[in-house]
């Protein structure tokens, strides 16, 4: 479904002549051995990548340290030499949190009564991720993801910094349940362009800008 979604949203912000393709995650490597593969059989193919991954609850301070690292192992990993690639995670939970931004019905929403199940998907994922992340890292950076032994304290902090927007950092295929009916990929294939929420603009503009500068 989010493929479709995206190839959507492209479509209606201009963003032409790309292919969309799922990465399953930010610990899949599915794009890299993808584009790695295409390289083999045709040497001259120069791709120019841009990989968007889920926040997935990452903090500012987690994401700013991951982006340049990821981008260097998986761009490393696909033998990306000749093209351009970027990485960069969305400014939202995961792509569904667009469409929450968007409807009025969340807007003055009181999502007090719903913390409990919300914070407790919200660490399922940061579990997974941070288990990842300290093997990527040789557990040397225990001030960004903690060890082992404090995992509910590092969960603590990401659950802390998030909370502080719910409609943007919490995870967007719960919060979205909470209005009957609500199909947020349908609801973001048909919003119009101008009733984009500011984050989906500003995210979409970067995408349109790096495939611009790399067609030229």
């Amino acid at each position: 479904n989010g493929v479709g979604v995206w190839k959507k949203l492209f479509e209606k912000f201009k963003i032409i002549d790309i292919g969309v393709i799922s990465s399953k995650g930010c610990t899949k490597d599915g794009v890299e051995e993808w584009i790695e593969k295409n390289i083999q059989r045709n040497t001259a193919y120069m791709p120019n990548v841009f990989r968007s991954l889920d926040r997935d609850g990452y903090t500012d301070q987690q994401v700013g340290f991951l982006e340049p690292l990821l981008t260097r192992k998986k761009k490393d990993k696909s033998r990306v030499k000749k093209g351009n690639y970027k990485l960069k995670f969305l400014p939202v939970n995961e792509i569904e949190n667009f469409a929450v931004l968007a409807m009025k019905f969340f807007y003055d929403f009181d999502f007090s009564s719903h913390l409990v199940k919300l914070r407790t998907e919200f660490s399922k994922t940061a579990n997974t991720n941070l288990g990842f992340l300290r093997n990527i890292t040789d557990n040397k950076r225990d001030d960004l993801f903690g060890t082992h032994k404090d995992d509910e304290v590092q969960k603590e902090e990401m659950r802390n910094c998030a909370i502080k927007n719910v409609r943007k950092f919490f995870p967007g295929k719960e919060i979205r349940i909470l209005k009957s009916n609500f199909n947020a990929e349908d609801f973001l294939i048909n919003l119009s362009v101008d009733k984009y929420p500011d984050e989906l603009k500003d995210y979409l503009n970067e995408i349109k800008i790096f495939f611009d500068d790399t067609q030229k």
